[in-house]
């Protein structure tokens, strides 16, 4: 009896899951989802490598002005394909010694166009000077010098 049972009992449940599923509409959801953005590169570049062989190349800013402050301010930018500059976010600080040096991953050789802008602070309230564009390094150890003068 109990073989009867289990051999009757499972077809019927599985008969009644199959139904409901044909008949019920699939579940949608209550509002369409909204288009996501899309991503803009950053690029962010690579810390110069504290350890190990890492392959790269160098830009470095070339500074030949006769800049009054004792603090400048330098940023790296990028021109996106729509005609506007972004700072690169790892390549902006403190000039030091009379410019600065950005390390440069092989992945981003001969990419730009770039330009160097040098500022009195880090807020950026007075730009004094800017560079011509220029493109990153083509192979490695590389050092491409970035002239910025002094505006007249």
């Amino acid at each position: 009896m109990e073989h009867i049972y289990k051999a009757t009992v499972l077809p019927f449940f599985i008969a009644v899951f199959l139904g409901v599923t044909m008949i019920l509409p699939a579940a949608k959801p209550a509002q369409a989802l909204p288009p996501r953005p899309v991503p803009t590169p950053t690029m962010i570049p690579t810390p110069v490598p504290s350890h190990g062989i890492q392959k790269g190349a160098y830009i470095e800013m070339d500074r030949q002005d006769d800049f009054h402050a004792t603090e400048l301010w330098s940023v790296v930018q990028w021109l996106d394909g729509e005609g506007h500059w972004h700072d690169v976010m790892g390549w902006r600080g403190y000039v030091d010694r009379g410019g600065s040096r950005w390390w440069v991953a092989n992945d981003d050789f001969d990419t730009g166009p770039f330009r160097w802008l040098l500022y009195d602070n880090p807020e950026g309230h007075k730009l004094l000077s800017m560079s011509e564009n220029f493109q990153l390094p083509t192979y490695e150890n590389q050092v491409s010098i970035v002239n910025v003068w002094e505006e007249q």
